[in-house]
């Protein structure tokens, strides 16, 4: 029981770590900043950078 109460613990800190990136990249879109520049900030994929700015 304790295994998986860590796992569901783990997984709930990526998925905030995950939003905060997102967040972070969400900004530096609205500031206009290049993706290739956000890329090596956040560590995101352009893809990523990309489907980010397309929601």
């Amino acid at each position: 029981m304790e295994v998986v109460k860590h796992m569901a613990e783990k997984k709930r800190r990526e998925e905030g770590s995950r939003e905060k990136t997102e967040e972070v990249a969400r900004n530096l879109l609205a500031k206009k900043m290049e993706v290739e520049f956000i890329v090596e900030v956040t560590g995101l994929t352009a893809e990523q950078i990309k489907e980010i700015a397309s929601m």
